[in-house]
């Protein structure tokens, strides 16, 4: 096999693309040049909250860096109604500490927590006064 009089002129600028990392230059002193990457972030607020047990607390999510945008939800306890962009926690009855996170679709290594801490529900416990 030949190689084409273009390819073997050392002035000849090549382009290749080798494993997803582009190789460019003119001759034997080619260069790598890494293709241009963005950086996935996900951030989720609040970041932290206080609720009392059986309580409602929502949450919305921010990605950047790319094009899908969605995430998945996971709670650490309680109940869990979400969307691509929001979630509803409902506290369990016990209290504690529990997390709320956000998990980028695109790249499952990006994600962010909120702490939620569940109080107990205090009851009254006055006794009714007497006339």
């Amino acid at each position: 096999m030949t190689m084409p009089a273009h390819l073997r002129d050392s002035r000849a600028f090549i382009t290749v693309l080798a494993g997803g990392i582009l190789l460019q230059g003119c001759g034997e002193k080619s260069q790598p040049v890494l293709p241009e990457t963005s950086i996935i972030t996900v951030s989720v607020t609040p970041k932290a909250a206080t609720i009392n047990a059986g309580a409602q607390a929502s949450f919305g999510v921010t990605v950047t860096g790319s094009d899908n945008r969605r995430v998945v939800w996971r709670a650490s306890g309680g109940l869990l109604s979400s969307t691509a962009a929001a979630a509803t926690w409902t506290a369990p009855s016990a209290s504690g500490v529990y997390t709320i996170t956000a998990i980028s679709e695109a790249d499952s290594t990006k994600r962010e927590s909120a702490t939620v801490t569940v109080t107990p529900v205090v009851a009254n416990s006055l006794a009714p006064l007497q006339p």
